[in-house]
């Protein structure tokens, strides 16, 4: 034991040559059947989020399919190593350890000692842990081995546990040091499961792990030092310099750009250890070199402040940043941040239409829109999740209060604005089925609760990084509040000046205007959002009269299809200077007047002069009057419907209700369906 407690202090002061590793060196190969390194067998998404991480020699494997739950994989992350970097709520799983008699290793480092921080278990006894303390802890059935030497946080820690079934003994190793020993009175290890950062449910790893192994012998003392040697000279040798990240981008982040087309990255923090002069920042642009920058570091104050802040341009580039530590012709990665984007960001709000997910279980959303370049941030779940799923990830257009959910006609307009106009898109969704607007409101006294879904949303856009740049809202709800008309009103009114507080440069709304639904007729409450086109400078109204596969509250795919496409003509028009303008807008009626003296046709007048419009047979019985007077059919003549009576009338006002279900419509030539309005006065 003395020989391995004297490797320490020689490894740490060895020169970096020691890191000259083979891409499987390291440590006795004979009996070993699983080895997980960060730099091998590693699946990574968009958003370096790792869902397997395989042994390419036996194909031994751990995997989650749940993508909240996944770590992120990290290029530097101890001591400069790749690493998979658990949150407290991430896991990985498999089979595949040897049981019996085994050697079993894990390279890990803490974020922080609070947490329940399982390394490596099984399902049935085993587990390498550290319980909320600075102490490793060995477990077959019950604590066996705690080690005598505590560890701090942000540093490597090299772990180390035999155990001998025919004898029960169980010895831990600490970097490179016997810390204990126990017996388990031969509690046995038949359990071949693997997990990685978790055991059991709500107890979780809070830091990373860098590599797993594991040998079906206890390792001899030769072994043993042949290992540790290995492992001291990879993860103690040649120490990178002590920095703090304070600001940094997100893994597969997409950035508002601003008027200029660009937007800034930043890296801020602070570097310990003056033995390292400069950090560097290099950028490449779809794998070419783009923007390099150095700063030197001053160490007068102990600590080396730094700050980078480079401009990206806006488009569909795939960026990737490198922050490097310098000393003569040294560098040391620090950390490296990929598939950043520039382009524009929306957020989608309201009920279960703004939702919009795959009610009918047709999977087609995905099929015909999903693209790398159409991203989501975080989850839309409403059950505690918000806080660990800060990943982005490719949108999702299917699935429901999951991670990276956007909704179908939400991930079809992203499709189309990405398509036709260059553009990457991110989608933030936080819609819930069933609110009704009051639910939706800000909570005052903390406006982030993750308890409310206005928390929830504004949470998700702060940690996005999009929170004080992003410039739209899409907006579908009321249907909850179809019998509330005034309430609407005042709690929308209040919602607005809610979001000038928190998205300072939001400057523009996309609503829908509610059908005929499944919570009632709502007139009223749509009469209120026709009205918000004249009320508000920003508010834009776009009708769902016309939108196919309407099963009398929510659409199939083919509807939600529909709305993506009209708002992206609209957006297109407004965001992006499309010249594609004609017939794009939903109808919406200008005047009523009598047409003949008798008061037996009214000539309804629409606002746009250039609409050619389309009246479906059958259309008229969606029109009533505040007599009962039948209207008999329907004729249009460029912007305008004449109405014909079953005789002489009274009426003063008339309305257009449309219906649930699918036609026949009152529509312009492109099937946008006319706003809905109620008890407009005829003239």
């Amino acid at each position: 034991m003395l020989r391995l407690a004297l490797l320490f202090p020689i490894l740490v002061a060895a020169s970096p040559a020691l890191h000259a590793q083979g891409p499987l060196d390291g440590g006795p190969s004979a009996g070993r059947v699983v080895w997980l390194r960060g730099d091998h067998g590693v699946t990574r998404g968009l958003s370096d989020l790792v869902s397997n991480w395989r042994d390419e020699v036996s194909a031994n494997e751990v995997a989650n399919a749940n993508p909240v739950t996944l770590p992120e994989w990290r290029a530097a992350a101890v001591n400069g190593q790749p690493a998979l970097h658990f949150d407290g709520n991430d896991s990985l799983c498999g089979s595949g350890m040897p049981t019996g008699s085994t050697t079993k290793v894990a390279v890990c480092q803490l974020d922080t000692l609070g947490a329940a921080n399982p390394i490596l278990a099984s399902n049935s006894g085993h587990q390498l842990r550290f319980a909320g303390s600075d102490r490793a802890r060995l477990t077959h059935g019950t604590d066996v081995v705690t080690s005598t030497t505590g560890v701090p946080i942000g540093t490597p820690i090299v772990l180390v546990e035999t155990y001998d079934e025919t004898t029960g003994d169980c010895v831990l190793y600490q970097d490179g040091i016997q810390v204990g020993a126990g017996h388990d009175g031969l509690h046995g290890n038949g359990d071949s499961d693997m997990l990685l950062g978790s055991f059991g449910t709500g107890n979780g790893l809070a830091g990373s792990v860098a590599e797993v192994m594991g040998y079906d012998h206890v390792l001899s003392s030769i072994e043993l030092s042949d290992l540790h040697l290995y492992l001291l000279r990879r993860y103690h040798g040649d120490p990178p310099p002590i920095v703090q990240l304070d600001l940094q981008p997100r893994p597969g982040q997409i950035f508002q750009r601003d008027s200029s087309d660009s937007a800034p990255v930043v890296f801020a923090g602070s570097v310990s250890g003056p033995t390292w002069t400069d950090l560097s920042l290099e950028i490449t642009r779809n794998g070419a070199p783009f923007d390099t920058t150095q700063q030197p570091l001053d160490f007068a104050s102990g600590s080396a402040f730094f700050q980078f802040t480079r401009p990206l341009q806006a488009g569909k580039y795939d960026y990737e940043c490198s922050l490097y530590a310098v000393r003569g012709p040294e560098q040391r990665l620090i950390a490296r941040i990929g598939k950043l984007a520039v382009g524009d960001v929306w957020l989608i709000n309201g009920q279960s239409n703004a939702v919009a997910a795959d009610y009918f279980y047709e999977r087609l959303a995905n099929t015909e829109c999903q693209s790398p370049w159409v991203r989501s941030f975080g989850t839309t779940a409403v059950d505690g999740e918000a806080d660990f799923d800060l990943h982005w990830d490719m949108a999702e257009g299917e699935d429901i209060y999951s991670h990276a959910s956007v909704g179908a006609w939400g991930l079809r307009l992203g499709s189309l604005l990405e398509q036709n106009y260059g553009m990457p898109i991110a989608l933030i969704n936080g819609a819930v089925g069933g609110s009704s607007i009051a639910i939706l409101q800000r909570d005052n006294r903390d406006p982030s609760n993750l308890r409310t879904h206005y928390g929830r949303l504004l949470y998700r856009a702060r940690a996005a990084g999009v929170q004080d740049s992003v410039r739209g809202m899409l907006w579908y709800q009321g249907e909850a509040d179809a019998q509330f008309a005034m309430v609407w009103r005042t709690k929308w009114q209040t919602l607005r000046r809610s979001w000038h507080i928190d998205y300072p440069a939001l400057n523009q709304v996309y609503l829908f205007q509610i059908r005929d639904n499944c919570s009632g007729n709502g007139n009223s409450v749509r009469e209120i959002q026709r009205e918000l086109i004249d009320d508000s400078i920003d508010t834009y109204v776009m009708s769902t009269t016309a939108a196919p596969f309407h099963d009398g509250c929510h659409f199939y795919y083919a509807g939600y299809r529909e709305l993506g496409d009209r708002l992206a003509r609209v957006i297109g028009r407004d965001a992006y200077g499309s010249t594609d303008t004609q017939e794009i807008d939903p109808p919406n009626l200008l005047s009523a007047v009598w047409n003949d003296p008798q008061h037996s046709q009214i000539l309804l007048t629409f606002r746009d002069p250039d609409d050619v419009l389309v009246f479906e047979q059958g259309a008229e019985a969606n029109f009533t009057l505040d007599e009962e007077i039948a209207i008999q059919n329907g004729a249009v003549s460029g912007n305008t419907v004449l109405l014909r009576l079953a005789s002489s009338s009274a009426a003063t006002r008339i309305s257009y209700d449309g219906h649930p279900g699918d036609g026949p419509w009152l529509k312009n030539a492109r099937d946008v369906g006319a706003l809905t309005f109620f008890d407009i006065p005829i003239h």
